[in-house]
């Protein structure tokens, strides 16, 4: 079996000490070898970290391999630092110190666990839908949706040019539904209950894989036990059907 390949640029992105954009002129300004060799443009290296990777020399990533769970309050962008001065990951003394990769961005009026560590091939891993690693998200709307559209939502579906993967959806309370997704398209969720008619008003992510916000205060850091760990990429959850990726419109 041939081992994933992903590009350069996003592998070193994943560490959290650059953006995409900035990782793609490190490369270009010929800043970065891979095994010693001076990295080209395009190229193309293992999720899992088998090269040696320097940056101005310097071994790309952090040796803290640790795993955090983050509660990012709402109002917060999920970066440490932004052009406009908005409030930012660097505002937490822990995250800014740490400066450690992150998994899973949530906008800045979105809530709930953020997953952090130095472990870019972990980070791959939870955000590859190929993986299955399960996201689960309590959602409250201005309006109610009914079962003929909670019934559209659960299929594939396409929004545009856009094609997502099934889902599982159950309503959980009054204009309240707990979503449950594989993957994490740009604002997804947002805009699947807006092609259904309905505004999200507040959104929280509750889990990520095994891993539980329960007992977690806002804007708390917490280091995982090993044995949380892997229940990051337990994948013994009901499969997904295949979905019919009907357009909603």
């Amino acid at each position: 079996m041939t081992e994933k390949l992903i590009r350069l640029a996003k592998r070193i992105a994943l560490t959290g000490d650059y953006s995409r954009r900035g990782a793609d002129i490190l490369v270009s300004d010929g800043r970065v070898t891979v095994n010693g060799e001076t990295a080209l443009i395009g190229a193309k290296v293992t999720a899992d970290g088998n090269e040696v990777i320097l940056v101005d020399g310097k071994p790309l990533g952090r040796s803290d391999k640790s795993v955090y769970i983050f509660y990012k309050p709402r109002g917060i962008l999920s970066s440490y630092r932004d052009p406009h001065n908005k409030k930012d990951l660097s505002l937490f003394p822990e995250l800014a110190r740490r400066k450690l990769g992150y998994s899973g961005r949530l906008d800045r009026d979105s809530e709930g666990l953020m997953l952090f560590t130095g472990d870019g091939g972990l980070i791959y891993r939870i955000q590859r839908k190929e993986f299955r690693v399960e996201k689960e998200y309590d959602v409250t709307t201005d309006k109610e949706l009914g079962k003929a559209w909670l019934n559209r939502l659960k299929n594939g579906w396409k929004l545009g040019e856009c094609a997502l993967l099934p889902c599982r959806i159950e309503q959980s309370g009054a204009k309240r539904y707990s979503v449950t997704l594989v993957e994490g398209k740009k604002r997804q969720i947002r805009r699947m209950f807006k092609a259904a008619g309905a505004n999200v008003e507040r959104l929280i992510r509750v889990r990520v894989g095994g891993i539980t916000i329960s007992g977690l205060k806002e804007g708390e850091l917490r280091k995982l036990s090993e044995e949380e760990v892997k229940t990051l990429l337990d994948r013994e959850q009901p499969p997904f059907t295949e979905g019919n990726f009907s357009p909603l419109r």
